[in-house]
């Protein structure tokens, strides 16, 4: 926290888990999580069904008083932004407004909290950003056999990763290196002549790729392209 503002990282969950387009868990739950202390600084959960309810229903009785847990009759997929705001909202009238969220991409939260929060920042989360383009990386192993062998992808995704980490404070500057590094990957050294974590102009003949198969480079034109898109 600085200056009484937060900066804080949003996830969600379900009991079902999602397919990417269908939602159809009946549970949702989420919690945001200060990026400095690590700790939960709030959390909510979001049920279309109560046990209690259905039960008592079923049997045609009347539903007895009771702590009902369903408190939503929406769409699983509507959880989420629902969760991000009530959270940020409730933070936010306890003397703690959230400055900085980073969450994944899911525009329709983002559009939520930014009619409420016009001066909120949205980040995106990094472990959302390695589990998308690590997702990319394998759907793009069914059309290029390059990515097949178990170390390469593993080395890709550790290669983006480090391009965000070393430039997080500019989005060109990670377009920069991340261009850098996929140039390196498939044998152009260039560009690495300032670069700590490339040995190649030190011993060019002999140099290998630690964790590319058999020391080499990746050489597919096409997958080239597709990497850089």
């Amino acid at each position: 926290m600085s200056n009484g503002k937060v900066e804080a990282s949003f996830d969600a969950g379900w009991q079902k888990r999602g397919t990417g387009w269908n939602y159809d868990s009946n549970t949702g739950h989420a919690s945001m999580i200060g990026t400095m202390t690590g700790k939960v600084i709030d959390f909510s959960h979001r049920s279309r069904n109560c046990r209690v309810c259905e039960y008592h229903m079923g049997r045609k009785e009347t539903v007895p008083s009771h702590d009902c847990s369903k408190n939503w009759q929406g769409t699983s997929k509507g959880m989420e932004p629902d969760m991000a705001l009530e959270m940020t909202h409730n933070l936010n009238d306890n003397g703690c407004p959230i400055q900085v969220l980073h969450a994944d991409n899911d525009s329709t939260t983002t559009a939520r909290l930014k009619v409420d929060f016009k001066e909120l920042q949205k980040k995106d989360d990094q472990n959302h950003i390695k589990k998308g383009f690590s997702k990319k990386l394998y759907d793009l192993s069914k059309t290029f056999k390059e990515l097949k062998h178990p170390e390469v992808i593993p080395y890709l995704v550790r290669c983006f990763m480090y391009a965000i980490k070393e430039n997080n404070d500019s989005s060109e500057n990670i377009k920069s290196a991340f261009s850098r590094l996929v140039q390196h990957i498939f044998g152009d050294h260039t560009s690495c002549t300032d670069a700590e974590w490339c040995t190649y102009k030190n011993d060019p003949e002999n140099y290998r790729y630690k964790s590319l198969p058999n020391g080499k480079s990746l050489s597919n034109d096409a997958l080239k392209k597709r990497y850089l898109l």
